[in-house]
């Protein structure tokens, strides 16, 4: 009698426990939420439709106007081997984007050789400034006492820059723009390096400029020449 009261107790709980299965709703799991995905352009708190417009590549006039900006950020009374250490570094930087403006856009094969040369020296010449040692940033060095003669001598070949640089140019075709920028930055660029050869203190900066003069020149009359040659053929 025992036994049959145990099975039959046993039997109930299983029914009771079959009854509950059968009503009982399966129990959700938990979804990882996905990872939300910063936008395409600037942080996470800007709204997924920020996008900037397609900017134009960079053309000679554009170039340009921002190397004359350049030059507009520098004082005389600073160390004059300070100031052109940070100019050449400015000027292989614009180099080499006029270079690669030509090379994308310009037709003619002679600028375009001029345009390859341009670049590849621009290119050699920032490696060569990496590598020296050119660091003025030692205490005092920025300031050096400068003669109020010297500085005001660095002051109108600044000014001079600047206003080489702001030559108005009238618009033309692509080749004949990159001749004409070429020009002011090659002449821009001449006087910056005799000021250095007249004016700096440190061989280094003094070779250079002898160096970057030279192939200025030389890179110069050849724009010169196509110039001349494209006026007589109008």
């Amino acid at each position: 009698m025992r036994y049959s009261l145990l099975s039959l107790t046993f039997f109930i709980v299983l029914g009771l426990l079959a009854l509950g299965g059968c009503d009982s709703k399966p129990v959700p799991q938990a979804t990882k939420s996905a990872p939300v995905l910063p936008p395409a352009h600037g942080d996470i708190r800007e709204p997924l439709t920020h996008a900037d417009a397609p900017s134009d590549p960079n053309t000679p006039r554009r170039i340009v106007a921002a190397l004359r900006e350049g030059v507009l950020d520098n004082n005389p009374v600073e160390n004059p081997d300070h100031i052109f250490t940070h100019l050449l570094e400015v000027y292989h930087h614009s180099g080499l984007d006029l270079a690669q403006a030509q090379l994308r856009e310009g037709k003619d094969p002679q600028l375009r050789l001029v345009a390859d040369t341009l670049r590849h020296r621009s290119q050699r010449n920032l490696t060569q400034l990496s590598k020296l040692d050119l660091d003025q940033h030692s205490p005092g060095a920025d300031f050096r006492a400068t003669a109020p003669t010297r500085a005001r001598a660095l002051q109108q070949v600044l000014q001079r820059v600047r206003r080489t640089l702001a030559t108005p140019v009238k618009d033309s075709s692509p080749d004949q723009e990159f001749a004409a920028f070429l020009g002011l930055y090659y002449q821009s660029g001449l006087l910056l390096a005799r000021t250095q050869l007249r004016y700096g203190r440190e061989a280094k900066q003094k070779a250079l400029a002898k160096q970057w003069a030279a192939a200025q020149q030389q890179e110069w009359q050849a724009v010169k020449a196509w110039q001349q040659a494209a006026d007589t053929t109008r």
